[in-house]
């Protein structure tokens, strides 16, 4: 049983530095990326709108979302 913990130490550290990082500077991070996602496809403003909308709620009420996942994952599902 320690053994199993202390193996996943690197995986459990790396997820919470990677959750306090996105806590604080996601939605800047989100918004960057939206922006050069949604310029390259040559999408309307409104989209981009709607897409930066949709990840901030993922930021602030679905944070369970990102257990596991980059939030390129989430924006390119919004």
């Amino acid at each position: 049983e320690l053994e199993k913990l202390v193996l996943s130490f690197p995986v459990l550290w790396c997820t919470l530095m990677y959750n306090i990082v996105l806590y604080c500077a996601g939605p800047e991070i989100a918004a960057i990326r939206i922006k050069i996602l949604c310029e390259s496809l040559k999408q309307p403003n409104h989209i981009m709108e709607d897409i930066y909308r949709t990840v901030q709620h993922i930021l602030h009420n679905e944070t369970s979302l990102f257990f596991k996942r980059h939030i390129d994952q989430l924006i390119l599902c919004a």
